[in-house]
């Protein structure tokens, strides 16, 4: 397969409404577009001939996007126009470490149906690293933290104690959507967003294709996992535009 060859089109072709030449710009907007659709085309004919199904397509996607997106929020963080808070994202490494742990082994290692739990825990830990490296480090526990800590380590004591992975990994994830209350009241109690939209627009995007292969497998903890997942990233997008748009008819 051999992708990258370009697509030669006469500049001058390319006209106006008026029947004038169009300006460079968008001669050369023109063929990169008209590259990219034969590129993409390329692909997707690549991808059916290999038999990928679109289970697989949509792992892939997952993977790619909370990377690339991961990337663009560490970008953010670096340029100081998110001030994500430490606390947060520290319970939030927590969940996932303890959701990946009780998940590998309740569901026989699957991680293809479970990519939204692999994919998370690498996502939590590049923004957590870059709020180490360029954010704001102060970290007081509250109340709350300190009891979802505990309860973190409750559930891990259940799990080592009984052995049973699965209702743990159940337990985790109601534990996780605890872990979104303290991010909400710093939002609502400051009336501004303080977050990125490169970070919850495509998380919740991804938590919504990863029900694909969940659902497909008939995996009902990666199920559980993706409409969490997705319902609460939802949530925090919207809390977010709402203070976005005051602040913007201010």
């Amino acid at each position: 397969m051999n992708f990258g060859k370009n697509i030669s089109i006469n500049k001058s072709s390319v006209l106006t409404n008026y029947g004038r030449p169009a300006p460079l710009f968008f001669c050369r907007f023109d063929i990169f577009v008209t590259n990219w659709y034969f590129e993409a085309s390329r692909l997707t004919s690549f991808l059916w001939k290999e038999n990928s199904t679109v289970k697989d397509i949509c792992v892939w996607f997952v993977a790619i996007s909370s990377i690339f997106f991961s990337l663009c929020y560490v970008f953010q963080i670096w340029r100081r126009k998110a001030t994500p808070t430490l606390s947060t994202w520290i319970i939030f490494l927590v969940g996932c470490c303890l959701s990946f742990s009780t998940y590998v082994v309740a569901a026989n290692k699957d991680i293809k149906s479970g990519v939204l739990n692999t994919v998370d825990l690498t996502y939590v830990s590049i923004i957590l690293l870059a709020i180490l490296l360029w954010g704001k480090h102060e970290v007081r526990l509250k109340s709350f933290e300190k009891w979802y800590l505990i309860g973190a380590v409750a559930i891990m004591v259940y799990g080592l104690v009984t052995g049973n992975a699965w209702t743990s990994n159940v337990m985790t994830q109601i534990l996780m959507s605890f872990a979104y209350f303290p991010m909400f009241h710093k939002l609502i109690s400051q009336k501004k967003n303080t977050e990125s939209f490169f970070a919850w627009i495509p998380a919740a995007v991804n938590a919504l294709v990863a029900l694909y292969p969940a659902i497909h497998d008939g995996n009902t903890l990666a199920v559980i996992y993706a409409t969490r997942a997705f319902s609460l990233s939802l949530t925090t997008a919207l809390i977010m535009a709402y203070y976005q748009l005051k602040d913007f008819k201010k």
